[in-house]
């Protein structure tokens, strides 16, 4: 939940700053926008639980999730539009969260259309945010049973 909450002010921040700065378009209403925040941020900190989870030290967890970033920031469109990536590694990008928020924030604000066009992109980051918290509850507690959490 913390590390949600996070995210959804980091990104409230970032937009809000973009919006008063830049003039940029925060989409055709108010909550189109901030459901791709939350979601995206669930789905995020979704990920980064679970690396955490799997990762036997602290130390190893900081070298995987560097990779984890680098890699779906690149595959994910984060780095470059996924439309000039080749096609090999554009197909990558769908399994990563990074596309599906980028997805859902070019809709929304890009092409300023509301959740009915970005639909697709909220149910997939939904679909990562929950599968993903009911496996990290579950690895959560085999961990705590075998006195595996410092």
């Amino acid at each position: 939940l913390a590390a949600s909450l996070q995210g959804v002010l980091q990104l409230g921040v970032l937009f809000a700053a973009g919006a008063a700065l830049f003039q940029v378009n925060l989409g055709p209403d108010s909550y189109s926008l901030f459901s791709i925040i939350v979601l995206t941020s669930t789905a995020a900190a979704s990920v980064f639980i679970l690396l955490a989870l799997v990762s036997p030290s602290e130390k190893v967890m900081d070298n995987l999730s560097t990779v984890v970033i680098l890699i779906s920031a690149m595959v994910g469109g984060n780095f470059m539009p996924v439309d000039a990536m080749p096609a090999w590694l554009k197909s990558f990008g769908h399994f990563v969260f990074n596309y599906w928020a980028n997805l859902g924030f070019s809709e929304v604000v890009v092409k300023n259309n509301g959740l009915s066009e970005a639909l697709l992109p909220i149910l997939v980051l939904a679909s990562i945010s929950v599968t993903l918290f009911v496996v990290n509850v579950i690895l959560f507690s085999v961990r705590a049973r075998r006195g595996g959490l410092v």
